[in-house]
């Protein structure tokens, strides 16, 4: 069961030693291959019980809420930003969808809403700063950034972090290293000379269980994440590199670029079938593209863990080859009468 009070109170320190337990072998290897297996189904709960909310009756939005809060649990409980950050950035969207589709009714004031979206990228960046500060080698507090070869340490004389207090000076810092370290990996990749890995190496889990299968480490060393380590320290793992490097390394770098349009076309074709169809399949993988967008300047994100990866490919080939059912709107909200349209502006 996650300990959340530990999360939140020391998540530097619960982020060690959940780095140190996954270093030392993972005990609870099956639950992840179970997840995988349901991955679909549990990556589905959040956004579909944000897009569907005003369907859902007062039971099943508890069991919903409470199943979304148990989630977000495992990554406070551990200390990691990914959960949080993944549900602040797509719940405005998420909400957007719903109320373009015409199913989602909420009686509250524009202003309020927005102010509570503001509230809770506070609440992130606050629990992102504590990770940061109290994350091993002074990482945070001094502005440390390893390369694997040399320590580079942040201009605190720059004339942002100059007005801003030292917890503020963290978080500035250490989101300038998030944004800009996988772009300057980036420009390291482009004088490495690599082979194919053929559909492998542009995802560590696809990646690693081939190795595992074909007794290799081709399509993980073979990788350019993984020849960039080899060649100048840059960590595979530990360090970002873009969503670029990892995709050129099947497909090339201008390869990539025709594969990163596939993939608009791919996101716009499940946000407008989401639209139209209300289709629930079509709802998670327009989530799951959200991730794999706002995710660029690091890395694959969607691809990176197993159970994204499979609910991905799923959801993608089930919505790519079959058909939408017929859309159902007897339960949406009806057109406003010419009387509530006299009431004020401002509500969603």
């Amino acid at each position: 069961m996650p300990n959340i009070l530990a999360g939140i109170g020391d998540p530097g320190a619960v982020y060690n030693q959940n780095f140190e337990r996954l270093e030392g072998g993972n005990a609870f290897v099956i639950v992840e291959y179970l997840r995988i297996l349901m991955s679909p189904l549990l990556i589905g709960v959040y956004p579909l019980t944000v897009v569907y909310w005003s369907r859902l009756s007062v039971k099943l939005k508890a069991l919903c809420v409470v199943a979304i809060l148990f989630n977000l649990s495992l990554y406070l409980a551990t200390g990691t930003n990914k959960g949080f950050a993944d549900f602040v950035v797509t719940l405005p969207w998420l909400v957007f969808l719903s109320l373009s589709a015409g199913i989602l009714k909420l009686r509250i004031h524009r202003g309020l809403f927005i102010v509570g979206l503001l509230a809770l990228f506070l609440m992130f960046l606050h629990f992102f700063g504590m990770g940061q500060i109290q994350r091993e080698g002074g990482v945070g507090e001094l502005g440390v950034f390893n390369t694997g070869v040399e320590r580079l340490f942040a201009n605190q004389e720059h004339s942002v972090s100059q007005f801003l207090s030292p917890d503020l000076r963290v978080i500035f810092e250490s989101l300038t290293r998030y944004l800009g370290q996988g772009y300057y990996a980036l420009s390291m990749s482009f004088g490495i000379e690599h082979s194919s890995t053929f559909g492998f190496g542009n995802s560590i889990f696809l990646a690693r269980n081939a190795d595992a299968f074909l007794g290799t480490n081709f399509f993980t060393s073979g990788s350019i994440p993984g020849l960039l380590e080899a060649q100048t320290g840059w960590g595979m793992f530990t360090l970002w590199h873009s969503i670029y490097p990892w995709l050129a390394s099947d497909f090339g770098f201008f390869g990539t670029l025709l594969v990163m349009v596939f993939l608009s076309y791919l996101f716009a074709l499940s946000w407008g079938r989401s639209l139209i169809y209300l289709s629930p399949r079509s709802v998670i993988l327009s989530y799951l593209f959200l991730i794999l967008f706002f995710y660029i300047p690091g890395n694959n994100q969607i691809f990176q863990s197993g159970d994204t990866c499979v609910a991905f490919l799923f959801l993608l080939a089930s919505v790519m080859f079959i058909r939408p059912p017929t859309v159902d709107r007897s339960a949406d909200p009806q057109p406003m009468s010419e009387s509530s349209r006299t009431k004020p502006s401002g509500c969603l």
